[in-house]
């Protein structure tokens, strides 16, 4: 017999229910989904793809609360030829709370230029704050929707919401200039 009194849920979310009581349960769902997503992950046949694993541990085992990941720059933007190496955080409260994000440095130690990234390479964006915080976050995103975002977000700055001062500064000031430094730092990340 169908209940009609369950509220419909997407196709995805039905199958994450299950899952969902635990953030562990999540990633692992998550995990899943992702290595069977073979048009959006990084594999031979897509080696521009997008990667996202959990961090092995020294012990051999894997930290599902820790996960390695790179974006690769948008195409048709002056992020295009990296593959921009970040690492998401979560707390035993995902998907409750959302995940921190942090670009890594550069080879050469410096930090990624950009508006909206802090000098330690934490992420500035609404959708990656707490609703009480002022933020977006809704349970709904999964890591593959947070990368596709921050995949924009590197490409669309939020001039008002500045976390690198010198960024900030020459991206509203002179834009041939930060793309210039993007690009040079692009060239670092070469897929």
């Amino acid at each position: 017999m169908i209940s009609h009194n369950r509220p419909f849920l997407p196709a995805y979310h039905r199958r994450m229910v299950f899952h969902s009581s635990t953030a562990r349960g999540r990633l692992q769902h998550e995990r899943k989904a992702l290595r069977q997503d073979r048009e959006w992950i990084q594999n031979p046949q897509n080696p521009g793809g997008f990667s996202a694993k959990p961090r092995n541990n020294t012990d051999g085992t894997q930290d599902l609360f820790r996960w390695e990941c790179v974006i690769p720059g948008k195409p048709g933007t002056i992020w295009e030829e990296g593959r921009i190496p970040l690492v998401l955080t979560f707390t035993e409260d995902y998907a409750q709370d959302p995940p921190e994000a942090m670009f890594k440095p550069l080879p050469d130690g410096s930090t990624l230029f950009h508006p909206n990234v802090y000098a330690d390479g934490a992420v500035c964006l609404d959708l990656l704050k707490k609703r009480s915080d002022g933020g977006r976050w809704v349970p709904a995103h999964t890591i593959k929707t947070i990368l596709i975002a921050l995949q924009t977000f590197l490409d669309q700055p939020n001039n008002d919401d500045a976390a690198q001062d010198n960024a900030h500064r020459v991206y509203a000031r002179d834009r041939k200039e930060y793309e210039r430094r993007v690009r040079a730092q692009m060239e670092q990340l070469k897929i």
